[in-house]
């Protein structure tokens, strides 16, 4: 990775662990509105690359995106999500998923795995983290039904086609 790439990566996970900060100093203080206005800031680089470097939203999805994915599932979905009308759910949660914003690929991704992940450990006795498993359960199931029934499903063939034309063209051009 070349010095300018790391640095902007730097930056960006400076950005993006402040804005995860930020959130969760909201939700301590009871600050819904404060926390909306955090999540809309962490998703920013998605929908607004224009505000950023030019490079962040590339880096934010080959290397941040899950990690940010699994922080919306994992705390806010739990923690804040209840709290936020359609709107804000629109605007400071589902951004995250949104196919205008986000290659169904990685969003379809993320949730398969948050749900795979949840399935495969080990059951727990405590109520609260049963609860909060099946939150963020719920979550994952809804987003993944919004992004189905969005043509997110076909998005994603025409992605795996469109790598696959490019593979083909690359291993032709080596003969």
């Amino acid at each position: 990775m070349t010095t300018v790439n790391n640095a902007e990566l730097q930056r960006l996970r400076a950005f993006i662990d402040a804005r995860k900060r930020s959130v969760e100093e909201a939700e301590k203080r009871y600050d819904v509105q404060a926390a909306l206005v955090e999540l809309r800031e962490l998703s920013a680089p998605l929908h607004s690359p224009d505000r950023f470097s030019s490079s962040w939203k590339s880096l934010y999805l080959e290397s941040f995106y899950r990690d940010v994915t699994a922080f919306l599932l994992n705390f806010v979905s739990v923690h804040l999500e209840i709290c936020f009308t359609e709107h804000d759910r629109e605007q400071a949660f589902d951004v995250f998923f949104a196919r205008a914003f986000v290659p169904s690929s990685r969003a379809i991704g993320a949730l398969a795995s948050k749900l795979s992940a949840t399935k495969t450990r080990k059951l727990t006795t405590n109520k609260t983290a049963e609860e909060d498993a099946e939150t963020s359960t719920t979550q994952c199931v809804r987003l993944l039904e919004k992004a189905v029934t969005a043509g997110g499903v076909q998005d994603v063939v025409t992605e795996m086609l469109e790598q696959e034309q490019v593979g083909a063209m690359l291993a032709g051009n080596a003969f």
